[in-house]
C-alpha cells in the first residue's frame, strides 16, 4: 500500500504525514481551548458576584433584625459576653 502511495505522491513519507496530522490537530484545537478558557473565566467572575449579592441580601435581613435588638444585645451578639457590654444594660 505504501509503495503505491509513494508512486502516486512524490515525497510520500509516513513521518511527514504524522507530523502534518499532529500539527493540524493542534491548530484545530487552539480555538476550542481558547473559547473554553474564556467561558471558564466568565463563570469564575460570576461566582463572586453571586456571593456579593447574597451578602447584600443577608445584610438587609440582618439590619432589620439588628434594629429590633437593644444595644446590649447587639454587643453580646457581635462580641460575646464581655464586661464592656454590661455598661450598655
Amino acid at each position: 500500500m505504501s509503495a503505491l502511495l509513494a508512486r502516486l505522491i512524490p515525497g510520500f513519507n509516513w513521518l511527514t504525514i504524522g507530523v502534518g496530522v499532529v500539527a493540524g490537530a493542534l491548530l484545530a484545537a487552539l480555538p476550542v481551548y481558547t473559547m473554553g478558557r474564556i467561558d471558564g473565566k466568565a463563570l469564575s467572575e460570576l461566582k463572586p458576584l453571586k456571593q456579593v449579592i447574597q451578602d447584600i441580601r443577608d445584610r438587609n435581613t440582618d439590619d432589620a433584625e439588628t434594629q429590633r435588638l437593644s444595644d446590649f444585645d447587639v454587643c453580646v451578639r457581635d462580641f460575646g459576653r464581655v464586661p464592656e457590654c454590661d455598661a450598655l444594660k
